[in-house]
C-alpha cells in the first residue's frame, strides 16, 4: 500500500487537467468582465458624443436656430435616447453675473450666452445576475458659448 501511494504522489499525469479546471473559469469571468466594461464605456462614449454634438449644432445654427427644442431633437437624434433623458439649459450672463432672461440684455458690458446639454443615459451590465450589481448610470455633458 506504501509502495502504491508513493507511485501516486510522483504521478503527475493528471496536473494538466486540474490547472486547466482551475485556471479556465478565472480567465472566463476576467474576459467576460473585460468585455462588459468596455460596452459600458462605450456607451458612455457615445452618450458624451451625443452631448457634444448638440452643442455643436447649437453653435454652428446660431441663436435664431438653436432652439431648446432643435437642440433636444439634435441631442435625440444622436443618442437615440427618449427626449426625457436630455435636458438642455440656456443662460445669460453679464460680467459674469448670471441673468434671469436668456434674451434679455446686458446694461453695462457684452452679453455671454451660453448653453449646456446633459444626456442621461443608463448601463446594466451583462453580468449582473451573476455579479448582484445593478443598473450604472451614464451622463455625457458639454457646454459652449454661441454669442
Amino acid at each position: 500500500m506504501r509502495r502504491h501511494m508513493r507511485d501516486l504522489r510522483r504521478c503527475n499525469r493528471g496536473t494538466s487537467v486540474i490547472e486547466t479546471a482551475i485556471i479556465v473559469p478565472v480567465l472566463a469571468l476576467l474576459f467576460g468582465g473585460g468585455v462588459d466594461a468596455s460596452l459600458g464605456f462605450a456607451q458612455k462614449y457615445r452618450d458624451q458624443q451625443a452631448a457634444d454634438r448638440a452643442v455643436q449644432f447649437a453653435m454652428d445654427a446660431g441663436l435664431s436656430t438653436a432652439t431648446q427644442t432643435a437642440v433636444q431633437a439634435e441631442a435625440t437624434a444622436s443618442s437615440g435616447l427618449p427626449t426625457s433623458d436630455i435636458s438642455v439649459n440656456f443662460w445669460l450672463e453679464c460680467n459674469g453675473v448670471v441673468q434671469p432672461s436668456f434674451s434679455g440684455t446686458c446694461a453695462t458690458g457684452l452679453p455671454a450666452r451660453y448653453l449646456s446639454v446633459t444626456v442621461t443615459d443608463s448601463y446594466t451590465p451583462a453580468f449582473s445576475r451573476l455579479l448582484f450589481s445593478q443598473s450604472i448610470p451614464l451622463q455625457g455633458f458639454a457646454e459652449g458659448r454661441v454669442q
